[in-house]
């Protein structure tokens, strides 16, 4: 697979790649505050056209062991000390988790609205909101806070500090070492596990499954232990997972099987519409294929064409084949 290939996709898709540490995902309630972190209110965001919530960037890491709070955007244990799964005790532990969590990043990012976030934590009492909750509450959905200014808010996880706080604090890169990224091919501290779980992989684990991984003995070698197996720069990482992602999500850049999904992408911005290969509309075929001899804008001779077979196997992503060629010609 073109490792180049994906990164140079991802950095001609800014607007759609999250930032280091984040991902999209659909949030459900944005909880709003004023500047002093009073006149509480808890919108839900949920739409008929989606019912889990507006999709958003927001922070994400593992936590197989529990009890690691997602800065400022989390479920409601985390967010309010409202118990979903756990204890009121356990769900208080991770209240005041996060807690320190935004008192460190206010500490350091040093922005107005993390002290209005701050302020709040610090003032509400766990498991007891000072507002009232929607009748059909869902503790485990996600909760964004919102800070209000005049006609305006804001949500502090999309502040370039905050981001730059959650991207060291959240770093997946082993500081200790240095190795040549198999990417790049630079000197760089390595990822200790991958940073980005592919998603909508057939065959993959519904949490996502990683581009490299070894999780028994059996897959390591010359003391090389989880991802640095096949050693990776976390900026490299991240771009080739969020790339992965946005082949597999868009359907112009994915077929999907129940076994395999193939992906495929040109090296430059095209016209040319895929649908024609997996639903293909009569009008539309006969447009392409009269296209050469009426100069119409549907020809990728210009263009470079990648495509690459891709399943998921025990949480890892499995890659089966892949190609490059002119997109003029066969594959």
């Amino acid at each position: 697979m073109r490792l180049d290939q994906l990164i140079a996709y991802a950095e001609t898709r800014p607007q759609d790649i999250p930032p280091l540490g984040y991902e999209r995902k659909p949030v459900r309630y944005a909880l709003r505050i004023d500047q002093e972190g009073n006149n509480h209110s808890l919108i839900d965001l949920a739409t008929e056209e989606d019912k889990r919530g507006k999709p958003m960037f927001v922070p994400v890491r593992g936590r197989p062991s529990g009890d690691v709070p997602l800065l400022l955007c989390d479920h409601a244990e985390y967010i309010l000390g409202i118990p979903g799964r756990k204890s009121v005790e356990q769900a208080t532990a991770r209240y005041w988790k996060h807690v320190e969590l935004v008192r460190e990043c206010a500490q350091i990012a040093r922005d107005s609205a993390l002290k209005s976030c701050n302020d709040f934590l610090n003032r509400n009492e766990p498991g007891h909101p000072v507002f009232p909750l929607p009748a059909d509450f869902d503790p485990s959905a996600t909760i964004v806070f919102e800070v209000v200014d005049g006609w305006e808010s804001i949500a502090p996880i999309d502040l370039p500090s905050v981001r730059a706080f959650w991207a060291r604090h959240a770093s997946e890169a082993d500081e200790e070492v240095i190795m040549e990224c198999l990417a790049c091919g630079e000197l760089k501290h390595p990822v200790r596990n991958q940073p980005v779980a592919i998603k909508q992989l057939p065959g993959g684990n519904p949490s996502g499954s990683k581009v490299i991984s070894a999780d028994n003995s059996c897959y390591e070698s010359y003391g090389l232990e989880r991802a640095r197996i096949a050693p990776m720069c976390e900026i490299c990482a991240h771009k080739i997972g969020s790339a992965l992602n946005l082949l597999l999500s868009d359907e112009q850049t994915n077929i999907r099987t129940p076994t395999f999904s193939w992906i495929f992408w040109t090296d430059v911005p095209s016209a040319f519409t895929w649908n024609i290969i997996d639903r293909p509309d009569p009008a539309q075929v006969k447009a392409f294929l009269q296209s050469v001899e009426q100069g119409r804008e549907a020809s990728l001779d210009d263009a470079k064409f990648y495509t690459a077979s891709v399943a998921g196997k025990r949480g890892r992503l499995e890659h089966r084949s892949s190609n490059q060629a002119a997109a003029g010609s066969s594959v």
